[in-house]
Protein backbone atom coordinates (compact mmCIF):
# COMPACT_ATOMS: atom_id res chain seq x y z
CA UNK A 1 0.00 0.00 0.00
CA UNK A 2 2.37 2.43 1.11
CA UNK A 3 4.28 1.86 -2.50
CA UNK A 4 0.83 2.62 -4.20
CA UNK A 5 0.24 5.88 -2.47
CA UNK A 6 4.02 7.55 -2.98
CA UNK A 7 3.14 6.76 -6.70
CA UNK A 8 0.47 9.26 -6.27
CA UNK A 9 -0.02 13.12 -6.50
CA UNK A 10 -1.41 14.55 -3.91
CA UNK A 11 -2.32 11.27 -1.69
CA UNK A 12 -3.80 13.85 0.57
CA UNK A 13 -6.39 14.66 -1.65
CA UNK A 14 -7.68 11.02 -1.83
CA UNK A 15 -10.03 8.94 0.31
CA UNK A 16 -9.08 5.29 0.91
CA UNK A 17 -11.71 2.15 1.72
CA UNK A 18 -9.18 -0.63 2.89
CA UNK A 19 -11.89 -3.54 3.23
CA UNK A 20 -10.16 -6.26 5.95
CA UNK A 21 -11.13 -9.48 4.58
CA UNK A 22 -8.81 -11.74 6.98
CA UNK A 23 -8.37 -9.34 10.21
CA UNK A 24 -8.10 -11.39 13.29
CA UNK A 25 -7.15 -10.92 16.81
CA UNK A 26 -3.57 -12.19 15.77
CA UNK A 27 -2.83 -9.69 12.89
CA UNK A 28 -5.11 -6.72 14.02
CA UNK A 29 -2.22 -5.45 15.58
CA UNK A 30 0.26 -5.38 13.05
CA UNK A 31 -2.01 -4.51 10.46
CA UNK A 32 -2.90 -1.43 12.47
CA UNK A 33 0.54 -0.11 13.34
CA UNK A 34 1.56 -0.48 9.44
CA UNK A 35 -1.80 1.38 8.38
CA UNK A 36 -1.18 3.82 10.89
CA UNK A 37 2.62 4.21 9.85
CA UNK A 38 1.70 4.65 6.25
CA UNK A 39 -1.38 7.35 7.33
CA UNK A 40 0.71 9.53 9.24
CA UNK A 41 3.66 9.15 6.80
CA UNK A 42 1.31 10.60 3.83
CA UNK A 43 -1.60 12.80 6.04
CA UNK A 44 -4.30 10.94 5.37
CA UNK A 45 -5.31 9.35 8.64
CA UNK A 46 -8.87 11.37 8.20
CA UNK A 47 -9.01 10.17 4.64
CA UNK A 48 -8.97 6.46 5.79
CA UNK A 49 -12.21 3.97 5.84
CA UNK A 50 -11.52 0.59 7.89
CA UNK A 51 -14.22 -1.59 7.46
CA UNK A 52 -13.76 -5.02 8.37
CA UNK A 53 -16.52 -8.65 8.84
CA UNK A 54 -15.08 -8.71 12.63
CA UNK A 55 -15.85 -5.44 14.25
CA UNK A 56 -14.30 -7.08 17.61
CA UNK A 57 -10.92 -6.23 15.68
CA UNK A 58 -11.52 -2.63 14.99
CA UNK A 59 -10.91 -1.46 18.29
CA UNK A 60 -7.01 -0.94 17.64
CA UNK A 61 -7.88 1.22 14.82
CA UNK A 62 -10.60 3.34 16.38
CA UNK A 63 -7.82 4.00 19.13
CA UNK A 64 -5.69 5.60 16.42
CA UNK A 65 -7.90 7.45 15.05
CA UNK A 66 -9.26 5.34 12.03
CA UNK A 67 -12.73 6.02 10.66
CA UNK A 68 -14.18 2.38 11.49
CA UNK A 69 -17.21 0.78 9.67
CA UNK A 70 -18.53 -3.12 10.40
CA UNK A 71 -19.24 -5.00 7.34
CA UNK A 72 -22.64 -6.09 7.80
CA UNK A 73 -23.29 -10.14 6.70
CA UNK A 74 -24.21 -10.28 3.40
CA UNK A 75 -28.33 -11.27 3.80
CA UNK A 76 -31.04 -10.14 1.82
CA UNK A 77 -33.89 -8.90 4.41
CA UNK A 78 -36.49 -9.17 2.14
CA UNK A 79 -36.14 -12.47 1.25
CA UNK A 80 -35.61 -14.39 5.36
CA UNK A 81 -38.18 -15.03 7.85
CA UNK A 82 -39.53 -13.10 10.05
CA UNK A 83 -37.32 -14.97 12.57
CA UNK A 84 -34.22 -14.86 10.72
CA UNK A 85 -34.73 -10.64 10.82
CA UNK A 86 -34.96 -10.74 14.20
CA UNK A 87 -31.63 -12.83 15.05
CA UNK A 88 -29.54 -11.04 12.43
CA UNK A 89 -30.55 -7.92 13.82
CA UNK A 90 -29.78 -8.97 17.84
CA UNK A 91 -26.82 -10.51 16.38
CA UNK A 92 -25.64 -7.11 14.79
CA UNK A 93 -26.64 -4.72 17.75
CA UNK A 94 -24.70 -7.68 20.03
CA UNK A 95 -21.73 -6.54 18.33
CA UNK A 96 -21.98 -3.36 17.66
CA UNK A 97 -22.84 -3.05 21.55
CA UNK A 98 -19.86 -4.55 22.61
CA UNK A 99 -17.46 -3.00 19.21
CA UNK A 100 -18.60 0.34 19.05
CA UNK A 101 -17.69 1.33 15.60
CA UNK A 102 -18.70 4.98 13.72
CA UNK A 103 -20.55 2.98 10.58
CA UNK A 104 -22.07 0.25 9.31
CA UNK A 105 -21.55 -1.13 5.79
CA UNK A 106 -23.71 -3.23 3.39
CA UNK A 107 -25.19 -3.03 0.34
CA UNK A 108 -27.85 -1.03 -0.53
CA UNK A 109 -30.72 -3.70 -0.39
CA UNK A 110 -30.41 -3.55 3.20
CA UNK A 111 -30.56 0.13 3.36
CA UNK A 112 -34.03 0.27 5.09
CA UNK A 113 -32.77 -2.46 7.76
CA UNK A 114 -30.21 -0.06 8.43
CA UNK A 115 -32.42 3.10 8.95
CA UNK A 116 -34.55 1.27 11.17
CA UNK A 117 -32.63 -0.52 13.57
CA UNK A 118 -29.64 0.92 13.32
CA UNK A 119 -29.97 4.33 13.34
CA UNK A 120 -26.93 5.35 15.51
CA UNK A 121 -24.67 4.77 13.20
CA UNK A 122 -22.84 6.25 9.85
CA UNK A 123 -24.06 4.48 6.64
CA UNK A 124 -21.57 3.01 4.02
CA UNK A 125 -23.42 1.46 1.20
CA UNK A 126 -22.69 -0.02 -2.67
CA UNK A 127 -25.56 -0.27 -4.96
CA UNK A 128 -24.32 -2.19 -8.63
CA UNK A 129 -27.20 -2.16 -11.00
CA UNK A 130 -27.28 -2.34 -14.99
CA UNK A 131 -30.63 -0.19 -15.08
CA UNK A 132 -29.07 3.91 -14.97
CA UNK A 133 -32.64 4.93 -13.90
CA UNK A 134 -33.20 3.08 -11.63
CA UNK A 135 -30.05 3.53 -9.96
CA UNK A 136 -30.20 7.55 -10.44
CA UNK A 137 -33.47 6.90 -8.67
CA UNK A 138 -31.39 5.56 -5.89
CA UNK A 139 -28.89 7.57 -5.58
CA UNK A 140 -30.77 10.25 -5.29
CA UNK A 141 -33.28 9.18 -2.76
CA UNK A 142 -29.76 7.73 -0.76
CA UNK A 143 -27.67 10.46 -0.85
CA UNK A 144 -29.82 12.89 0.72
CA UNK A 145 -30.27 10.91 3.81
CA UNK A 146 -27.36 12.86 5.97
CA UNK A 147 -26.59 9.41 7.35
CA UNK A 148 -25.27 8.08 4.45
CA UNK A 149 -21.65 8.98 4.42
CA UNK A 150 -20.39 7.06 0.90
CA UNK A 151 -22.40 5.54 -1.94
CA UNK A 152 -20.37 3.22 -4.53
CA UNK A 153 -21.39 2.43 -7.35
CA UNK A 154 -20.70 0.72 -10.46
Amino acid sequence: MDTLIAAMTKPEKHYYWIDFKNLTNENKLAASQELFRIAIKYNILTNIIVESENPRCLDDFSRLGFYTSYYLPNINPYQISAKELETYIKTIAANLTSNPTNAVSAQEIQYELIKKYLYNFDILLWNFTDNPISLKLREHRLLKDQKVKVLLID
